[in-house]
This record gives structure tokens, sequence and C-alpha cells, in this order.
């Protein structure tokens, strides 16, 4: 264990993001789960069964937690990796669309989040490699499997790919293919119910899944609140250190491409249509499923990869390199932080091996000390217990506003009455229930601190 920390990148093994933030949430509910919990009856799981029957087999596998859960993450950047590679091969791409696919592949690599943000765009680039091989009946049964990941945007698609395979082919034709398309998602489905249930399966392939939350908080593209172009305080140097510019420029781009493209040539190529692709699923994100101001980089990928695949003559090749200049320099920020974190966190016993910046450590020590001598819940996305077994099972997995279950709620609010001292996420935000939040009232707040902010009874 000691030896996965200190070799591992710290961004995907550290100890806030277990313990605060959505690492810790993910890892929680494959842990339930391998205890007989059900999803989304006794803990919120805002993603696909097959995502959450791969975390319970690497967290079987590997007992130690965020082992597993890393593990995973780079096991589907490999499979990423991969189809850019074949993307690269077959199609002799020139240097800048090559450096396009290479920076996608380290930003899906270095990504510490949970492991879904790297199995989906797995899915989604070999559904667009095979969309470009002229193979609709691969892409939808990659866009099936996708929806078992996730389900939201393969959902999308896989409507675009299919409208365009009918647009091509007569629906009378294509019944040769469907047994082809339906095989895998059915035997994976039919597994996959077996082992939740049919209302667990039904309640994670379900569209409204993961869109409760973003209903709960009124997230949009639109919104001031939660526009990347419009965050209050943020300087140039924001813009030009993360890909926001570079997703931004790809997207125009593309739209520019697509559009010329179409006016000039009477036929669509396989590469063309890729683009088509991306283009119309680019917009459909940002117009219905735009979350936080970051979300933009769930789906970086989709006009990254129709500007490197679709062919361009002479001065387009240029912008095509801008795009890629602007993608290189949009990763500073993030590689800048993982390089600070390998200079100023460490790992020990007390961060159960784990990174953490010696201030972090140094409170998560006090909060400890303070356990065991008082009454403390500790409340936020992630969980303690997910990595110290001391805590015993964690009793939530995603605590957030339209996700959080009926069960999660009423054992959250009889924590927060029965507890003495009560450590709280700074960024938690949950629709509390009146007695739950009467019983932070009753409690005076201690410390606001990095890691939680402390409320205690003052009796």
């Amino acid at each position: 264990m000691g030896l996965w920390g200190a070799y591992q990148p710290a961004g995907a093994s550290e100890l806030s993001g277990y313990l605060l933030r959505d690492p810790g949430a993910s890892l929680a509910a494959a842990i339930m789960a391998n205890h007989g919990a059900i999803a989304n009856r006794d803990f919120a799981f805002p993603y696909g069964p097959l995502t959450l029957a791969l975390q319970q087999i690497a967290q079987w596998l590997w007992k130690f937690g965020p082992g597993a859960m890393t593990a995973l993450q780079y096991s589907a950047a490999l499979v990423f990796a991969w189809a850019a590679w074949k993307m690269i091969h077959r199609w002799d791409l020139e240097f800048p669309n090559l450096i396009i696919l290479a920076t996608l592949v380290y930003m899906v690599t270095i990504m510490s989040w949970p492991p879904i943000y790297e199995l989906e765009p797995a899915v989604i680039i070999w559904v667009l490699l095979a969309q470009a091989r002229a193979r609709p009946a691969w892409a939808c049964m990659l866009c099936a499997v996708g929806v078992l990941i996730k389900p939201s945007m393969s959902y999308v698609l896989g409507a675009i790919i299919l409208v365009e395979w009918i647009a091509r082919e007569k629906p009378w034709k294509m019944r040769r293919d469907l047994f082809f398309i339906l095989l895998l998602p059915l035997l994976l489905s039919a597994g996959l119910v077996l082992h939740f249930g049919w209302p667990g399966f039904w309640s994670m392939v379900s569209p409204w899944v993961g869109a409760r939350n973003y209903y709960a908080l009124h997230y949009s593209f639109f919104s001031t609140t939660y526009n990347p172009w419009l965050i209050p305080g943020m300087r140039v140097g924001y813009f030009l250190g993360t890909p926001v510019l570079a997703w931004t420029f790809s997207l125009l781009l593309l739209l520019v491409v697509v559009a010329t493209t179409l006016w000039r040539e009477k036929t669509v190529s396989p590469r063309l249509s890729v683009a088509i692709t991306c283009c119309i699923a680019s917009l459909v994100f940002i117009a219905f499923f735009y979350g936080p101001p970051p979300s933009y980089i769930y789906y970086l990928s989709l006009p990254a990869i129709g500007i490197a695949l679709v062919p361009l003559p002479g001065r387009g090749k240029s912008l095509v390199a801008l795009a890629a200049i602007l993608l290189v320099i949009g990763n500073f920020s993030a590689t800048r932080n993982d390089w600070n974190m390998w200079r100023q966190e460490r790992v020990s016993t007390a961060t159960a091996d784990l990174w953490a910046q010696p201030a972090i450590a140094a409170e998560w020590t006090t909060l400890w000390a303070l356990r065991a001598r008082s009454r403390l819940s500790f409340i936020g996305t992630g969980s303690p217990r997910v990595i110290f077994p001391q805590f015993g099972l964690p009793w939530h997995a995603y605590l957030v506003p339209g996700e959080a279950t009926l069960r999660e709620r009423e054992i959250l609010s009889d924590r927060l009455q029965s507890s003495r001292c009560v450590a709280i996420a700074p960024d938690f935000r949950l629709n509390h229930p009146p007695a739950a939040l009467a019983a932070i009232r009753a409690h005076a707040p201690l410390i606001q601190a990095r890691l939680y902010d402390l409320y205690c009874h003052l009796k």
C-alpha cells in the first residue's frame, strides 16, 4: 500500500479527494455494493451499472480502495490510447493532428477524478473510430455499451449515428446487423440485471439518473453562474492555462469546417461524418446538460477528435496546428498542479499512504485525535470510511442535491442530531431535511479549515 501511494501520480491518490469529493463517493458506492447495498435505494450512484460493476471488481481484486480506482482509471486510459493510436496509424495523420490526439491521451491519463471520467471517453473514442471506418453497426453497439457506463452522451451519439445510418441505407437492409448490434449489450444487460436486480439496473440506465443533480442545482451553460467564460474574478491566465480556450476554439473551428465542407462537397465521407457527429453532440451537450464551470472537460475530446480526423486543405491545416498549440498550452495548469503535488505533498501512515500537504495532514491528525474522545461525524461528498476501516463501512455515496437517497438523508439527519461534533466539508451542499438544519444550527462553529469546518455543541 505504501509503495502504491509513493509511486503513482499525486492527483490520482490525494487524501482530500477521497475525504471530500467524488473519488471518495465513487469508491464508497463500490464498497457498499460489495456489501449488499442496492444502488439508488441505499446509496446514490448517478452513473451506469457497468461502471459500478467494474468498480466492484477492482475493489474486490485490489483491497486498497484508492489503488483499485486508480488501476481502473489507468486501464481505461490505455483503452483510449489504443484507439488514438489506431486513428493515427490508419490515416497517417499529420503532426498537428497527432499532437491533438496525443494530448487527449495525456489529459485522460492524468485526470484525478473518479474512473467514470476515463471510462466514458474510452468508449466515445472507439465509437468515433468505428464511425470513421464506416462501421455504423459497431458504432451503435459501442454506444449501447456506453449507455451501461454512463447514460448520457452515448444516447446522443447513438441517436445521431443511427439517423445517419438510416439516411444512407434502407431500414430493411439493416436487419441483418440488428442481432450483432444488440448481442453484446443484451448479454451485459442480462448479467447486470442478475447482479443488481431490475430496479437497481433501470435506475442506473435511465437518462434521468444523471440529470437529477443538474436539475436540482439549475446547471446551464447559459447561466452566468456556471458559464466557464463568465466566472467572476478569473484572469486571462485562466483561459490560457486551462483547456477552456482550446475547447471553445476547437468547437468553433469544427462548426466552420463542417458548414463549409458540406457546402462545397456533395458527398459525406466517413471522416466528415465523424466531424458532423462531434459537432452535433457538442451542441447538444452545451444546450441540455452542461454542469459546473469545468464541465467542458467532460467532452473536450469531441471537438478535438473531430478536428483531428476531418481532412482539411491548405490554410485549414494551420488552424488545426493552432488548435493543437492551444490544447497543449491548456494543459499547463493541470501539469503544474501535478508537479507541485510531487514537490509539496507527502504520503504517511496518518494519511493512509495517500498524498497530502503537510498542513492538510496535520489538520487530519487533529481531527483524528478529536474523534477518539468525542462523538465526531464527518459529512461530505467523500468519506473517511473508504480509506480508514476504523470508521466502519460507508453509509453514503453521492451525498449531493437531487441524488442523495431517502435512506442517506435520514441517516445524515440522525448523525447530525446525535453527534457532539460535526466536521462538514466546506463545499458540501445538500437539501437538508428540516431536522438536519436544526441539528446544524444547534452546533457552534469552532474551526474553519481546509479539509472540514468543525462544529461542536458548547455544552
